[in-house]
């Protein structure tokens, strides 16, 4: 291993859990990136991780520079630590560019070359830079993960060295196929493919293929053993985290098996893609374990995607003269806000936000008529901060706790398909998951992994077939089944032959239109395809929520006896911010709606006003009038009966909440003399926490408002 100086002695740290250290139960908060200026305002506004790392190849320096940067990272985590906010260290080594040119990939996609893990020589120079990091960060408390790379499987190609050849044959048995790079040639190319277009998964292209995404190209190694040397050297148990999560084929496992998958996905030009591609995290998510996933949403807007520089424009904004050559620009506030509330009516581990150098002015440090990131409206971070104080900061371990319910409605995305005809989500959405969000569907996503090794969900009653002209056989079989057990399949023109859908997608209705090019025409083809889509099978189907508008989607989770209702509008125009250029509307317009879920409901409550909503029964179903100013939304509570009081009692410093509604999650904020309020949530009747002082408790019922206080101190 290739020796580095120890500027500090490792020392042990206490085996860390995964999530917030103040409050386990919390959902992770991160901001990806961020500088020591803007920090303070960040932790205010309810961020409680920072994702940051030393710059990049900065062990080609010499050592006096080192010894610079190791004392300025101890003091940034020592400045978390006073906070009591966490930080975790991502390790740049995959763009170092000695190591590029050492050790690369023998293909290239768009100008990058990743790094061949299967050679020993880059392993051994990889670990030691490791070491040397994780030496230099020991015993620092506020060190609370290790992101071990990001971004690097664009990259990605077969290497084809001798060692890659042995691990394939070693794994599969084969050597790897001539034709295959990242995945294999088109299905029409190759010599003797089954008519059918279904596979077997003993074909050898698509073991490759799998085994390719979920091992061969070494980054998955990468990421589970650098991250277990880091741990060794640092002293302790450190969950790791890996983005991009699903820039993969639909394939279990090829996120990689860290701690943590995350992602990001951007709020533009349709903030409500947010929602499926959560689906897909959780998806893939449910082929690993004990896996928890992040969702984080991008602060910027490619410039050319929706004010290109070199189209000009009536009344400009005032941002296109101050920060002329800005390249990447501020998310609008009202795409955020809807983006925002998409994100928390998922259920998520943690939720992230980037580029806080278009979150804040870094001026002076960046010139404002400099290229790249550039802050050109500041109301986006106020929205950030007025939705974390309202939603996410109060109903954080809610948002963790509540489940999905089970699915009645899926997207099946094939690996197969993507294996030999085409490329898939790669977590960038798919446009029929937006078509079913839409709809008020709740759609799940659905792997060929998962149905071979469950079969399709009992719970579900549609599956959605698109871009499906490939599948595996045990997926083939799963539908023949599925459809004779009264199931519904639609599907779009290129089903296997063997597949007989019950319904056609309503595809025309947006082949007209390409993301970003018609802002008001994709929003509206995508309207008129979800209710198109709702229209063709409610004879089979039924959301069991819905909404009276086309503007506002719904989307429920379930615990026990009660239904958390998330409501958001949709509702946009083109505004003045870059609403000039006619390529996405930003502005978020008024809409009025009626909420109706399939079920009696004894009380509803608000869980952002903390107060009972007035509802209507209607037969049996539920009906909740909504109202928005903008892109706002709603998160409310449906239950068979009112709620009891919360108890509270205290003894010494350990609290306790009960409720005789052991049914029911209830958010709380807790609330000790010269404490900040802790927020958590009461499950099947219980919490419990101690804490080093527990004087002056006041708990408050985020659903009812209510006020509780121990009758006596014990």
């Amino acid at each position: 291993m290739v020796a580095f100086a120890v500027i500090v002695a490792a020392s042990s740290v206490a085996v860390r859990a995964a999530g917030p250290r103040a409050n386990p139960d919390d959902q992770m908060r991160y901001f990806w990136y961020m500088s020591e200026r803007h920090y303070p305002a960040a932790r205010d506004a309810g961020f409680n991780t920072f994702i940051t790392g030393y710059w990049n190849n900065w062990h080609d320096n010499p050592e006096p520079r080192r010894r610079v940067a190791v004392d300025a990272r101890r003091a940034f985590y020592e400045m978390l630590d006073r906070d009591g906010v966490d930080g975790i260290e991502q390790l740049k080594i995959s763009a170092y560019r000695r190591l590029l040119a050492k050790y690369a990939q023998n293909g290239a996609r768009d100008g990058r070359v990743g790094l061949d893990w299967n050679l020993p020589a880059l392993r051994e120079e990889v670990f030691g830079i490791a070491d040397y990091i994780a030496d230099s960060l020991s015993g620092l408390a506020a060190l609370s993960g290790v992101q071990p790379a990001s971004e690097v499987r664009d990259a990605s190609v077969p290497s084809l060295t001798p060692q890659y050849v042995a691990a394939c044959r070693s794994a599969l048995g084969i050597d790897p196929p001539a034709d295959v790079r990242r995945r294999a040639p088109h299905y029409s190319a190759i010599a003797g493919f089954p008519v059918s277009r279904v596979v077997s998964p003993d074909d050898s292209r698509y073991r490759y293929f799998k085994w390719f995404w979920r091992e061969g190209d070494g980054w998955n190694r990468w990421i589970e053993e650098v991250s277990n040397e880091f741990r060794r050297r640092v002293g302790a148990m450190l969950p790791s985290l890996y983005d991009p999560f699903v820039r993969v084929p639909p394939v279990w496992g090829a996120g990689s098996k860290a701690s943590w998958g995350a992602h990001w996905v951007y709020c533009n030009p349709q903030p409500c893609s947010v929602s499926f591609v959560a689906a897909e995290m959780q998806e893939m998510a449910r082929g690993t374990a004990g896996q928890k996933i992040a969702l984080m949403l991008q602060g910027i807007m490619y410039r050319n995607r929706v004010a290109p520089k070199e189209k000009k424009v009536a009344d400009p904004p005032g941002w296109v003269a101050e920060r002329p050559n800005a390249t990447h620009i501020t998310i609008a506030p009202e795409l955020l806000r809807e983006a925002l509330w998409t994100l928390a009516s998922r259920r998520l581990d943690g939720v992230g936000m980037y580029a806080f150098n278009a979150i804040f002015d870094c001026s002076p440090e960046t010139p404002k008529d400099a290229a790249g990131y550039q802050m050109t409206n500041p109301a986006a971070f106020e929205t950030l901060r007025e939705l974390y104080a309202k939603v996410f900061v109060p109903l954080g371990p809610l948002l963790r706790a509540v489940p999905e319910r089970p699915p009645e409605v899926v997207v099946l995305e094939c690996d197969a398909h993507s294996c030999f005809s085409g490329a898939g989500s790669f977590g960038w959405g798919y446009r029929w998951g937006d078509v079913a969000t839409l709809a008020n569907f709740s759609p799940g996503a659905l792997f060929e992994d998962d149905v071979a090794a469950n079969g399709i969900p009992q719970s579900v009653k549609v599956v959605l077939a698109p871009d499906c002209d490939v599948m595996s056989k045990p997926t083939f079989s799963a539908l023949r089944e599925f459809q004779r057990r009264g199931g519904l399949v639609v599907a779009d023109e290129l089903i296997v032959p063997g597949i007989m859908p019950d319904m056609d997608l309503p595809g025309g209705l947006l082949s007209q239109y390409a993301r970003s090019l018609d802002g008001a025409g994709d929003s509206a083809a995508l309207r008129r395809a979800a209710a198109q889509l709702k229209r063709d099978i409610s004879w089979k189907y039924v959301p069991y929520a819905d909404s009276d508008s086309p503007f506002v989607f719904v989307h429920v989770r379930t615990a026990g006896d009660a239904d958390y209702v998330f409501a958001v509008n949709d509702r946009r125009e083109f505004g003045d911010y870059v609403g000039q250029w006619r390529m996405v509307e930003e502005r978020g317009l008024p809409c009025k709606a009626r909420v109706a879920v399939n079920r009696r409901a004894g009380a509803v409550y608000d869980l952002v006003r903390h107060e009972p909503r007035a509802f209507k029964a209607d037969g049996g179903r539920t009906l909740v009038e909504v109202e928005y100013s903008t892109t706002d939304g709603d998160v409310l509570l449906f239950t068979s009966r009112p709620l009891a009081p919360l108890a509270v009692d205290v003894r010494g410093g350990t609290v306790e909440i009960s409720t005789p509604d052991k049914d029911v999650m209830i958010p709380f904020r807790l609330d000790r003399r010269g404490a900040k309020p802790f927020y958590g949530v009461v499950r099947n009747g219980t919490w419990r926490r101690g804490f080093g002082q527990a004087d002056g408790v006041a708990v408050t019922c985020l659903a009812t408002g209510a006020t509780s206080r121990p009758q006596k101190l014990n």
